[in-house]
């Protein structure tokens, strides 16, 4: 009678070390699917995790934790090239502002050439026009100076 209740007992015990096992695997099948859809969205085509596991579990706890280190190295390395790529960012931002800033003065630069250049071409036209006034006075009067010689 005893040997039948260590039998049932053993078969029970059995039967519930089987269910935690595949419980444990479901978990950790589970979270090597996670960590292959982890190791896709930060573009390692090469971390081939597999999805099936089975087998003794200490492999199976080695395996993930293999992939958990790959995976930890991969993220630090993307969040170093995040913060290279935001202090890129902020400096192209400084640059471009000052830029700007000099773009703006050259602009005004520019606008005050232009003006210099309308002023002095008016003067130019307004000294031309007097030129000509001048020669046209100047040929009256030598055609003058000319008549009263011959009278």
């Amino acid at each position: 009678s005893d040997l039948m209740c260590l039998e049932a007992e053993f078969s029970r015990l059995q039967e519930v070390s089987g269910q935690q096992r595949k419980r444990i695997t479901e978990v950790l099948n589970t979270l090597m699917k996670d960590l292959n859809d982890f190791s896709f969205i930060l573009g390692n085509g090469d971390l081939r995790l597999p999805c099936d596991l089975s087998g003794v579990l200490e492999e199976e706890h080695a395996v993930v934790c293999v992939y958990v280190s790959k995976v930890k190295s991969e993220l630090k390395s993307v969040v170093k090239r995040c913060r290279q790529l935001e202090a890129l960012q902020a400096d192209c931002h400084r640059k471009m502002e000052e830029t700007g800033r000099e773009l703006s003065s050259c602009q005004l630069l520019i606008s005050q050439h232009e003006a210099k250049i309308r002023s002095l071409t008016e003067y130019m036209q307004n000294v031309e026009l007097k030129k000509r006034q001048l020669e046209e006075n100047y040929d009256c009067l030598s055609e003058e100076l000319a008549k009263l010689q011959t009278t």
